[in-house]
């Protein structure tokens, strides 16, 4: 009767099997393919640097994605650190549309203008009826601040729900709305990465960011 050590066995057992082929089991492999080879075929030259030709592409393949994952957590972090740096701030987001959670909540908002001149900003209801209309002079290009009271044009809080702001300058061309928000925290993580969550515009992506305040 053969005594086996119950703590070897235990250690054997519990060693975990490699499922991927390194460098030294593809070079034991290419030698006991060697040695087994028929003498009257040898293997080519060709066929043998093929092998190694596609040993190494995969061994570099591996060695890339090793690298772009540990380039895309070092990333993932800077992100982190970046957003939470945000937490207080006032930010101005890419957007036209806001929700009101009450009856005359007030937003605030900044249109992009070119130059000076004079800024015309149309709010519209979910129906796209006219509610009130805000005017702005504008002194230089940049992006120019302005407050909606949540008032209609009768001076009479309107209700919760969408509104929509539409600027033009100079009663011309469309220009572009940021809708402000400020930085409660941040969310890390998820299909849509980094979020910063405002009171004011819930969760904005970080790269719906175009100004800091």
């Amino acid at each position: 009767m053969q005594v086996t050590d119950s703590t070897s066995s235990a250690a054997l057992a519990a060693t975990p099997k490699s499922s991927q082929l390194g460098q030294e089991d593809f070079l034991t492999l290419m030698i006991t393919q060697f040695q087994n080879q028929d003498p009257f075929k040898p293997m080519e030259n060709g066929d043998f640097l093929a092998q190694m030709a596609q040993f190494s592409t995969v061994s570099g393949l591996q060695e890339l994605n090793d690298r772009f994952d540990t380039l895309a957590a070092s990333i993932s972090g800077d992100q982190a650190l970046q957003a939470a740096s945000l937490i207080g701030r006032e930010i101005l987001v890419s957007g036209d549309v806001v929700s009101l959670d009450a009856e005359g909540q007030s937003v605030d908002l900044a249109v992009v203008t070119q130059g000076a001149g004079e800024v015309i900003v149309d709010v519209k209801d979910d129906s796209g009826q006219l509610v009130r209309t805000l005017s702005l002079q504008a002194d230089a290009a940049g992006n120019q601040r302005l407050s909606w009271d949540g008032q209609n044009t009768q001076g009479e809080p309107v209700e919760a729900g969408l509104y929509q702001f539409e600027a033009r300058m100079n009663g011309g061309d469309a220009i572009g709305v940021l809708l402000a928000g400020r930085v409660d925290s941040v969310g890390l993580g998820g299909s849509d990465g980094t979020r910063l969550r405002t009171e004011q515009l819930g969760e904005v992506s970080m790269s719906a960011v175009r100004a800091l305040y």
